[in-house]
C-alpha cells in the first residue's frame, strides 16, 4: 500500500473479497527520511515487523505521508 501524499497520513480500507482472513498478521513500514523543512533528505529504513491483531475483511490500515506499507496476514489453519 503507498501513499502518495507528502503531508497526509491515509486510513485506507483493505478488503479481500471470497477470502477467509487470520485475525492475526504483521505490518513492515517504509517512509524515506525528512530534514526539519519535511523535505526528503536520504533513504529511509523499514520498521517492521510490527504485530496486527483483529483482522478481518475489510480492516484498516493508516499510511504516514509519502510511505509504503506491506500488510502480511497469517495463514487461516483449519
Amino acid at each position: 500500500l503507498f501513499n502518495m501524499s507528502s503531508s497526509i497520513a491515509a486510513r485506507v480500507s483493505v478488503e479481500v473479497p471470497d477470502a477467509e482472513l487470520a485475525a492475526t498478521g504483521s505490518r513492515y513500514d517504509y517512509a524515506p527520511a525528512r530534514d526539519g523543512a519535511g523535505a526528503i533528505s536520504a533513504s529511509g529504513t523499514v520498521v517492521g515487523p510490527t504485530p496486527l491483531d483483529g483482522l478481518s475483511s475489510p480492516f484498516e490500515v493508516e499510511i504516514a505521508p509519502y510511505a509504503a506499507t506491506v500488510v502480511l496476514v497469517d495463514s487461516v489453519t483449519n
